[in-house]
């Protein structure tokens, strides 16, 4: 090697081997960040989020929003994926789904969303955490399942 780049170094075969074995781990760490920075990422999947107002009070019927985010939470419309909503706490909470005119109540559900969302309704006579959990049943691609917990007002 000394010869090759014509100098007056001598190296014995234990520095041959260390050089080598130093330029080996240097080549596999640029080659290894080099693969990872142009290899392209999966995207995180898309999840359900439940919309819950700012301010609910204790047995009044309240409208919640059940739709579909992207990773930067930002609204995506188009799918009709069916989702099953659950109220997974104790209690006396419940959830529900107009139907014409009246609302059917009870601790879970199965709501198609239209356009990416569905409306639902929750009413709790009692002021007690409640959590909700929404996850996809059917539909094109995964979702992330969410839950939401809260506390009506008195």
């Amino acid at each position: 090697m000394a010869r090759i780049l014509n100098l007056r170094i001598k190296l014995d075969r234990g520095e041959t081997a260390k050089v080598a074995t130093a330029a080996a781990i240097l080549v596999l760490i640029v080659v290894v960040s080099s693969y990872q920075i142009l290899t392209e990422r999966q995207p995180r999947p898309a999840k359900l989020v439940v919309v819950v107002p700012s301010r609910l009070y204790v047995d009044q019927e309240v409208p919640l929003k059940v739709s579909i985010v992207n990773y930067k939470g930002e609204y995506i419309g188009g799918r009709n994926d069916l989702v099953e909503v659950s109220i997974v706490t104790e209690g006396r909470g419940v959830i529900g789904v107009r139907n014409d005119s009246k609302i059917l109540w009870s601790k879970k559900l199965s709501i198609q969303l239209r356009e990416g969302a569905a409306d639902i309704w929750f009413r709790d006579p009692d002021v007690e955490p409640v959590t909700i959990i929404a996850k996809q049943v059917e539909g094109g691609t995964p979702l992330e399942e969410t839950k939401s917990t809260f506390i009506p007002y008195h």
